[in-house]
């Protein structure tokens, strides 16, 4: 027993000793919380081909929960590569970082435009939008700047939270706190 236990704890540490001496290529991709290989070695196991839910399970998870907005984009035939960009996913697996069970990456309202649009083309397809309700009746287009008083070319991730679920009003009742949508009634 101890004989078997001797060389399989040898075969292991031969395994190791050539797994480290920089000739061996990693076929397949960290484990979630590993570190990844150097850099050359990282860019030889990710392509934009592979199954993301590999090592980000959580996120590949979401595109199939109808109740989170990741999954019209899924339903669509959208891949991660789509929204996140081929450049960013390239600069993402480079390096010697961990790897995440979840991401969080806030991807720019550009990436968003290249599909959906400019601001106003937005705006003008939800027009009828009855996610903002005033008190005194009627609805607020969340695409459209009422005035001066608020952020100019909000990302859109303020309010759009992909991969989980949200309240896609807290941003603007963040100051809006009393539900009150109407400028100039509460200070």
């Amino acid at each position: 027993m101890r004989l078997v236990f001797l060389l399989f704890l040898s075969l292991v540490m031969v395994g190791a000793i050539v797994g480290c001496s920089g000739t061996a290529k990693v076929s397949t991709p960290p484990a979630t919380g590993e570190t990844t290989p150097p850099s050359s070695v990282a860019e030889a196991w990710w392509s934009p081909d592979m199954d993301c839910s590999v090592c980000h399970s959580k996120n590949v998870e979401s595109m199939g929960n109808s109740t989170l907005t990741i999954s019209q984009h899924a339903q669509a035939g959208q891949k991660c590569v789509d929204c996140h960009g081929l450049e960013t996913l390239q600069e993402a697996h480079k390096g010697g970082s961990k790897v995440p069970g979840v991401i969080n990456v806030r991807m720019p309202k550009e990436m968003c435009f290249e599909c959906h649009g400019s601001y106003e083309e937005i705006a003008t397809r939800t027009a009828d939008s009855t996610v903002l309700e005033k008190k005194e009746g009627g609805y607020v287009n969340p695409h459209v700047r009422p005035n001066e008083n608020h952020e100019d070319n909000v990302e859109c991730y303020e309010c759009h939270k992909m991969h989980m679920d949200y309240n896609n009003k807290a941003n603007c009742l963040s100051c809006h706190h009393t539900g009150e949508l109407t400028c100039y009634t509460c200070h």
